[in-house]
């Protein structure tokens, strides 16, 4: 299919969808106007005719309430010709109800009572009125209601002959043609602020789409800034398996190999190779693409150890400590561990440019893991002494960097206000501690749990 044939098919899937999917006031509206219309002519009508009517009305009503409810979730997978189908139904619906209530201004009002048929005139002006704003979107279902529910009403009153009536009749008619006009430059309307909402839309999932690999590029930014200290994470245990198996390889040959070493020398490359493969599983979790973004409960414990194998690499050599102590419980949060991990890196590479020149001795990062009430509180402070005013009012912007030259994006921290934003939780640097710290807030899993339990 291509582009403006999907276009069209999703303005149809919309636009027939907001047609059925009528606010219930609507219906409200039209069972009061029938229970009003049986009231004026209560006095004219045998109880029993009258009672019959007002049932078949109300037997419509219903009839095209459930028709609505098995169409409106076939809507999203229809083609158009199935959609424009939905269409001529419900407008056969709208047309009936217009038959009926037309049969009871020509069987039930009585000839020459110009004061019954005005009052029966104010309702049906009302009814035309709701359906203009009820059917803005399909012309063809103001019009099977307009025309069956007004033309048998004004040619009854210009048969009855008197002035009075056939004032009645033309101010039916003027009023019907304001109406037609009314309706046209509302549908006109309706069907701009469809094609403008879809458009927005559209515009939103394109910027979406570009944020996420935006993400993902800044991730393998990352990666190619670690890429010679991950690679000689892993370069360093592949040479100490290298030599535990040429070392057991010489004591074989000599005839020395001995059960005790043999299984000190599986347990150091046991060792060797568990620390290969958290590398290398930390590699993978940060990698992993933006495409099919998937929220989880995820322990908070272990997205912040997966990251800090990566951060480690960097750090080695570096002067710089980093401590993370784990809380005591496992804390659990909801959201995407990808986007977590990338937000740590931010602050963690933030924290490492702007420490690593400083003139003290001892540097350090610290990340701490707090269980609140009803959300994970996580600080990551640094041994600086915090951030100047000037710069904390556009720390948060899209490429706004204090560094020099081509080392900065200033993506960074706005990256970070971003992701923790989509993860319903906040990000803000704190003023009161004597150190740079960062305090990020994200919801805990029983919160998410507790939100599902009540939707479902």
């Amino acid at each position: 299919m291509d582009k403006d044939s999907s276009y069209q098919l999703k303005y149809q899937r919309k636009r027939i969808f907001l047609l059925l999917n009528q606010n219930p006031s609507f219906a409200f509206g039209l069972i009061g106007n029938i229970l009003a219309f049986a009231y004026v002519s209560k006095d004219f009508v045998s109880p029993k005719s009258l009672s019959w009517w007002v049932f078949i009305s109300l037997f419509v009503i219903a009839i095209r309430t459930i028709v609505i409810k098995r169409i409106l979730p076939k809507i999203e997978n229809s083609e158009i010709r199935n959609l424009l189908n939905f269409e001529n139904i419900y407008a056969l619906g709208v047309f009936i109800s217009a038959l009926l209530w037309s049969f009871a201004c020509l069987a039930f009002l009585p000839h020459g009572d110009i004061g019954v048929h005005a009052v029966t005139g104010f309702l049906l002006a009302g009814m035309l009125a709701a359906v203009t704003a009820g059917y803005s979107h399909s012309p063809k279902s103001f019009l099977a209601f307009a025309l069956p529910i007004s033309l048998p009403y004004t040619i009854q009153m210009f048969l009855e002959g008197t002035s009075q009536h056939i004032t009645m009749a033309i101010m039916v008619v003027v009023y019907i043609i304001v109406i037609s006009i009314v309706f046209r430059r509302v549908n006109r309307y309706s069907l701009d602020s469809l094609m403008y909402g879809m458009d927005t839309e559209q515009k939103l999932d394109l910027l979406s789409e570009k944020q996420s690999e935006l993400a993902y590029t800044a991730r393998m930014a990352t990666l190619g800034e670690l890429s010679a200290n991950i690679a000689h994470e892993i370069n360093n245990p592949l040479t100490i398996l290298k030599t535990g198996v040429q070392l057991v390889h010489m004591k074989l040959n000599q005839g020395k190999l001995d059960e005790k070493y043999l299984s000190e020398m599986c347990e150091r490359i046991d060792k060797t190779v568990q620390r290969i493969s958290e590398t290398v599983q930390a590699l993978r979790a940060f990698s992993r693409d933006n495409k099919d973004i998937n929220y989880e409960n995820s322990s908070l414990n272990d997205i912040i150890n997966e990251t800090l194998v990566l951060a480690n690499a960097k750090f080695k050599n570096s002067g710089i400590e980093i401590y993370y102590e784990e809380p005591d419980s496992t804390v659990e949060v909801y959201c995407y561990p990808v986007q977590i991990r990338q937000v740590l890196i931010n602050l963690i590479s933030n924290a490492y440019d702007a420490i690593a020149e400083l003139p003290i001795k001892e540097k350090w990062i610290r990340i701490e893991v707090d269980r609140k009430e009803s959300f994970a509180e996580l600080k990551l402070t640094d041994c600086g002494s915090g951030i100047p005013q000037d710069i904390q009012k556009n720390m948060f912007l899209p490429f706004f960097t204090t560094k020099s030259g081509f080392s900065g994006t200033g993506l960074g921290l706005a990256m970070v206000l971003g992701i923790i934003k989509k993860h319903n939780g906040t990000v803000k640097l704190n003023n009161n501690s004597p150190h740079t710290q960062f305090i990020i807030t994200l919801p805990l899993k029983s919160q998410e749990l507790e939100t599902s339990s009540k939707a479902s």
